[in-house]
């Protein structure tokens, strides 16, 4: 068939024929990977984001639906400051709800206990893969051993805690004057392009946890996260969490009680129809995860819901008469725990659900945009290095040169 019966051909024939070819191509491959989006449901289900919802109706509301499927999600911030345990409590809250649901987690900090992940956030052991970083295996083994279960098992959720110690294993073989941690940087770039495609044909969230620290003396923005910017730049979602100091007289618990979490959504590629800069606060119980009941007490009171005159509580239908009350925030929360259809009602009558999510400043969003633009050049300057080593040879560039230099004062000296 010539080139100009090709463009002439009528649309009918024309989506026929690539219908035809579409199948072909698919029977080959064993699966749907190619389509008409207005013929095939199944390939137009391709651009949907599915998510995994989290146990914290803030999280869902700021990222547009929890987790989501198929992507790599990044989270950040210092020490204790809720990422671990945020990720914990949403895994036992799925498996809650879904028997089904599988998750695989990556340990390299030594952080987890059984009664903490089994007892506080109702974790199903049988569900719940485990792999600990070994140094003798070094980052790359527990990475192949990874790619090997994603490939053969399909996952709901993939949690590395954290990149910072899951450390390549030429840093453990290395002398300390010898060892860098671009080494680290250059792995993780190398899993990201490995990863990429094994993330996006699965249907699991692969989520990674990291630290952030200050970076003294350095271009750009003060705060990096451990593990190379290549990371992040892969990333559709990345939040930061902080740990915000709890104010006795205002907050609904108190310091002995739990902590209160601030987040920040830098990035967000999953809601394209809205603002993706925003940024949420939710509070989290020592023992029992996220607090769901005494944060609203204010909205509650704000919208007229609630009455709290010194611990005695009275709660309010929409005529204005009273339906219940108590004394004390524990009774409240109690019977909430108890009564989860009449507290839901309670929270359907809140003006966004009571909900704590907001814009960042644009200060904040500016620094997030450039922050974001950092970590593409970084990332690009990085892959960069990594090709050149892959031609040059498995040694890295830097010792590269370093060699070259030695050899040459050598050849002088001769």
């Amino acid at each position: 068939m010539s080139l100009e019966k090709k463009r002439n051909m009528p649309l009918a024939e024309k989506l026929a024929l690539i219908d035809k070819i579409a199948n072909d191509i698919n029977e080959k491959n064993g699966k749907k990977i190619v389509g008409r989006i207005g013929a095939d449901p199944d390939i137009l289900d391709k651009l949907s984001i599915k998510f995994i919802p989290s146990n914290s109706s803030d999280f869902n509301r700021a990222t547009g639906g929890g987790y989501p499927r198929s992507r790599c999600v990044v989270i950040s911030g210092p020490e204790d400051s809720g990422k671990t345990s945020r990720v914990l409590e949403d895994i036992g809250y799925n498996m809650s709800i879904d028997p089904e649901f599988v998750a695989c987690w990556i340990e390299s900090e030594k952080s987890l206990e059984k009664n903490f992940v089994c007892e506080t956030f109702h974790i199903d052991p049988d569900r719940f893969v485990f792999i600990e970083y070994e140094p003798e295996r070094g980052a790359e083994g527990i990475l192949d051993m990874l790619y090997g279960f994603m490939t053969a098992v399909k996952f709901d959720i993939v949690c590395i805690n954290s990149l910072k110690c899951l450390v390549p294993k030429k840093i453990l073989e290395d002398d300390f004057d010898q060892a860098t941690p671009a080494v680290a940087a250059r792995l993780n770039s190398l899993m990201v392009q490995k990863f990429t495609a094994l993330v996006a044909d699965s249907e699991a969230s692969f989520i990674l946890i990291t630290h952030t620290y200050t970076s003294i003396g350095g271009y750009g923005s003060p705060q990096v996260i451990s593990g190379g910017r290549a990371i992040r730049y892969w990333a559709a979602l990345t939040m930061l969490f902080s740990k915000t100091k709890i104010d006795e007289k205002k907050d609904p618990i108190g310091k002995d009680e739990g902590v209160h979490i601030g987040v920040k959504v830098n990035k967000n590629h999953c809601t394209p129809d809205r603002n993706p800069y925003v940024q949420f606060d939710y509070f989290a119980m020592f023992g029992k995860g996220t607090e769901q009941y005494l944060s609203k007490m204010n909205a509650f009171c704000d919208a007229g819901i609630m009455e709290n005159n010194k611990g005695n509580i009275k709660i309010f239908d929409t005529n204005g008469d009273e339906i219940w009350s108590t004394r004390g925030k524990n009774n409240y929360r109690e019977y909430m725990i108890n009564n989860p259809e009449f507290f839901k009602s309670l929270v359907e009558r809140l003006e966004n659900g009571g909900s704590t999510v907001k814009s960042m400043s644009d200060k904040e969003i500016d620094e997030a945009k450039k922050l974001e633009e950092e970590d593409k050049v970084a990332s690009e300057e990085l892959q960069s290095q990594v090709d050149v080593q892959g031609a040059q040879g498995t040694k890295p560039v830097k010792v590269a040169k370093k060699n070259t230099k030695k050899e040459s004062k050598t050849k002088n000296k001769e």
